[in-house]
């Protein structure tokens, strides 16, 4: 029993499990995207490099898909499978069989994370050095995986995580950015009819003021009119005055004359 346990131990310590949190397009996912991925999980994953090559596709036998590299030396060569099916016993299987001496495994497995009424797709790393293949069997490793799995999940506060085939993964995740799409439209329709509903606050508001504006306006035309009319007046008494003074200076004019007649008539009879 305590060998058993020891080795229970120790298959635990070597197999290690990471969720890529952050959105994955899965449509176009390939071994390709491991290439970003990988430094960002690195310490998750009990690694550590330099920098990696990745050789997605066949390759020559002396390489790897992902080659992991430190101090200019590889020092790590990793083949990768995806659990296309959501199976993880057919994943490991091929994996065991693809695997070159001295190569450490990579397993993507795509799953449903579930917290309360959400549902999210994200892609699961599981990786096992090549020690894992050599002391143990499958089944003793998928026990492991699967612990691990629900380990991962319980930290990261997530009720369930449900493996997906790859199509049902892409659809999920299509539907999940629908939603969501849908929702931030929802969202920016929302505010945009409170921004309508504001403008024509601002409208009806302009135009109460435009209103009160127009009213003060027609009252000064008005009195404007009214002093027009006065100034009009004034205008024709100041001509009225100007003619009779015009005609009262013809008539001082004639009676001047007629003094200077009467003055000269009195003078020429003395």
């Amino acid at each position: 029993m305590a060998a058993v346990k020891l080795a229970q131990e120790e298959l635990a310590r070597l197999i290690k499990v990471s969720m890529i949190t952050s959105p994955v397009d899965l449509g176009v996912f390939t071994v390709r995207v491991l290439e970003d991925v990988l430094p960002k999980v690195a310490g998750e994953l009990g690694l550590s490099f330099d920098y990696l090559e990745i050789h997605p596709g066949p390759q020559p036998r002396e390489s790897a898909d992902i080659e992991l590299y430190y101090a200019g030396r590889i020092m790590t060569k990793i083949s990768v499978k995806t659990a296309v099916t959501g199976e993880l016993r057919n994943a490991l299987k091929k994996l065991r069989q693809s695997l070159q001496p001295g190569e450490d495994g990579l397993i993507v497995l795509f799953a449903v994370a579930v917290k309360g009424e959400e549902g999210e797709a994200k892609m699961l790393l599981i990786y096992m050095p090549w020690e894992v293949f050599e002391r143990y069997g499958d089944g003793e490793i998928l026990v492991e995986v699967e612990r691990k799995i629900k380990e991962k999940a319980e930290r990261e506060g997530l009720e369930n995580l449900k493996p997906l085939a790859l199509n049902e993964a892409i659809l999920f995740d299509t539907a999940y950015k629908v939603i969501l799409a849908s929702e931030a439209a929802q969202d920016s329709l929302k505010a945009a009819q409170e921004a309508l509903n504001a403008v024509g606050k601002l409208e009806r508001r302009m135009e109460e003021r435009f209103s009160r504006v127009e009213e003060r306006i027609a009252r000064v035309k008005g009195r404007v009119g009214e002093l027009e009319e006065r100034i009009t007046g004034i205008e024709r008494r100041i001509t009225d005055m100007e003619k009779k003074i015009g005609e009262l200076g013809e008539k001082l004019d004639g009676i001047k004359g007629l003094l200077e007649l009467v003055l000269k008539e009195l003078k020429e009879h003395r």
